[in-house]
């Protein structure tokens, strides 16, 4: 197909967050590891990237599968009447793309979070209304909307049973773990 012509390289690898896809992306078209990636990834949102930083293929993991391990991992440690809004500000960070902007996300939602968690009386509503503010910012996005709206049936661990799981799949489970270091810490 591209006798005497070199194979195109694409600007963004979009992917279901295969480690072995991303890894060989990186290194086919960009002779990089992960690492380098990384940190590549961390100059470009800090606007000091070079041109060589922006000429080079970047990696993309796919909207949905994002936010269905984000919901599976709310559904575990939220409590039910929060979970919405969580994903709402899960969907609020994957749509930053500056890090000072990230930062101040994720700081706004961790203060929220924290009052909502210790209960009405330590409640901030102008923080609650920043984020509201950002969120409702993206709300009308199509995509996240309805990935949003799709993800609401999962119920616990059944989002991996949407993308048909596999022994490859990352466990990212420590409850074994856990359990095992608490029996340790109180023998």
């Amino acid at each position: 197909i591209f006798i005497g012509k070199q194979f195109p390289q694409p600007q963004i690898v979009l992917s279901d967050r295969a480690q072995v896809f991303l890894i060989a992306s990186l290194r086919i078209w960009n002779n990089e590891t992960m690492n380098d990636f990384l940190n590549r990834a961390y100059r470009i949102i800090t606007s000091n990237a070079t041109d060589s930083d922006l000429q080079k293929t970047n990696i993309h993991a796919c909207l949905a599968h994002v936010l269905l391990d984000a919901r599976n991992i709310i559904n575990k440690y939220i409590p039910e009447r929060f979970r919405n809004f969580a994903m709402w500000c899960i969907a609020l960070l994957v749509n930053t793309s500056v890090w000072c902007e990230f930062m101040n996300n994720w700081q706004l939602i961790c203060f929220v979070f924290l009052e909502l968690h210790l209960g009405e009386k330590h409640i901030n509503v102008s923080y609650q209304d920043a984020l509201m503010d950002k969120i409702s910012k993206i709300h009308n996005d199509p995509n996240t909307s309805n990935i949003i709206k799709a993800s609401d049936n999962v119920q616990d661990d059944d989002a991996r049973i949407i993308f048909k799981s596999s022994i490859y799949d990352f466990n990212d489970s420590d409850d074994e773990y856990i359990d095992e270091l608490s029996e340790n810490i109180s023998a």
